[in-house]
Order: C-alpha cells, then structure tokens, then sequence
C-alpha cells in the first residue's frame, strides 16, 4: 500500500493567521461587514414598521380613569349565603372621600390645585393627606366617596362646618339656625379626576339634599359595595346667601372635634 504524501503548505501557519488577524485591512472589513449588516437590519426595520403600523393594545387605549371604572370582581364569594343575626349587629366605620375638588363659578374652565399642600423634604416630595374645602358666592366643593367593605350598606354623611370667625364669616356665623351651605347630590357613576374637573365639568346634580346650619349634620342613604357617591358642598340655595365663606383643611384625625366632611358606614347584614 502507498503510503499518502501531505503537501507542507496544508497545515496553516497560526503565526501567519494571527498577523493576518491584526492587519488593517482585516480590521477595515471586518467594521465594513458589520456597519453593513447594522444598515441592512435598520432598512429591513423600517420597511417592516411601514408595512405593518403600530396599533395600540386595548390597554394601552384605556387612560388610568378608565381603567378605575373597570368592574371588580367580588371578594366576598358566597357570603351572600351565610345566615345573619336579624337585626344586624351594629358595626360601623368612617369612610373618608376618595375625591375633593373645588370648582368656581367665575372661572368655568379652571383647573384645581392637585396636591397643593405638597413640600419637599430631606427624604423626598412629602404629600401630606389634607382636603381643601372651601364655599363662596361662587366657590363650590365637589366629593365623592366610595362605599366599601361587605354588608355595610348604610352610608352616612356628616358635614361638621366650622363655626370661627376666621372660617366663617359674620353674616354666616350664626347664633339662630340661619342656613350657610347647601349639599346637592351629583350624578357620577364613574370615578371622578382631579386634573379634569371644572366648574364646567362638573357632574349634574340630581337632587337637592338639604340646606345647612353652622350645627352638625348627618344625612343618611342606601349604598352598595364599590357604588360611588358624589356630593356638592355650595353657598346657600336662599337669597342673600351671597356673602357666604366657608373654608377648612381636613385630615383623617379627630374628626367628631373640628370641622370636617365625612362618611360612615353602618352594618346592615
């Protein structure tokens, strides 16, 4: 059997391929390959995105409030069939409002203040929980509540106005029953935005609640889980209520001793 002869120059030289590696223009057509290859990717890119146009996904369409309004599931499953003391042990709880805005009537299309009480601090933008509320001759507060939580269908609104000189003023600040505020319940089924409402905007009102005194007030009606009620706080429905300023700053805290506007609900199940 003959034996099979391999030329020399067969095997490569690495010495040689290593210097070839690092020659210029080596490094010139490796760049020139992959400049051309990004071009290439960037006009395929571009005739794809012609071809075929971004469309939004259905959530990517929605805005935040729309996404607010969507329907919750129930957490409550099967509670509806779980016998209960008649009548119901009394539970209640405060509810305070997920929306407080003031409107004016001079200026239709302005805007409130969102989150005017907020400062900057050592550790961060603070946003402090306070409700501006204000009426005047043409100043209303609009409100909206929430009802929450299961079997505590009897919602309560209490308006405590404050009665100082500072916040009211003298024509307003009563020692006889003299009506100062009235309260009107709004149309809205749908989560109200801070950065949208106007006097202009405002939800219609549907019914007239009642007239106030400088003396603490309750009102009580029917609520759902997860129904949204929504009030307007304004200068008297009278004539000569003109003359009307009420304003104070809310938190959550103690709110039997100063003025405040708030919710409770009450058990019914």
């Amino acid at each position: 059997m003959t034996p099979i002869s391999i030329p020399a120059d067969f095997f490569v030289n690495t010495s040689d391929y290593s210097d070839l590696r690092r020659s210029p223009i080596y490094l010139l057509l490796v760049e020139y390959f992959l400049v051309s290859l990004c071009m290439l990717c960037t006009a395929a890119n571009i005739s794809l995105l012609l071809q075929f146009p971004y469309k939004p996904s259905i959530g990517a369409e929605l805005p935040k409030t729309d996404l607010q309004n969507l329907h919750h599931p129930s957490q409550y499953i099967h509670l509806d069939s779980i016998q209960y003391p008649s009548p119901p042990i009394h539970r209640e709880f405060v509810n305070h409002p997920t929306f407080v805005s003031i409107v004016d009537r001079e200026y239709p299309h302005k805007l409130a203040d969102v989150d005017s009480r907020r400062y900057m601090s050592h550790n961060g933008m603070i946003s402090p929980l306070e409700r501006h509320f204000m009426v005047t001759d043409t100043i209303s507060t609009i409100i909206q509540f929430r009802a929450i939580d299961y079997g505590m269908e009897m919602c309560e609104l209490h308006v405590h106005l404050p009665s100082s000189e500072s916040s009211i003023s003298a024509m307003t600040r009563v020692e006889t029953p003299l009506s100062v505020a009235t309260v009107y319940r709004l149309n809205s089924s749908r989560a109200l935005d801070e950065r949208k409402i106007s006097f202009a905007s405002r939800p219609p009102r549907l019914y007239k609640v009642d007239d106030l005194t400088a003396m603490p007030w309750k009102y009580r009606v029917t609520c759902k889980s997860e129904e949204l009620l929504s009030f307007e706080l304004t200068r008297p429905s009278y004539e000569g209520g003109e003359k009307t300023r009420i304003e104070w700053w809310q938190d959550d805290d103690d709110l039997d001793e100063r003025a405040a506007l708030f919710m409770k609900q009450h058990s019914t199940k």
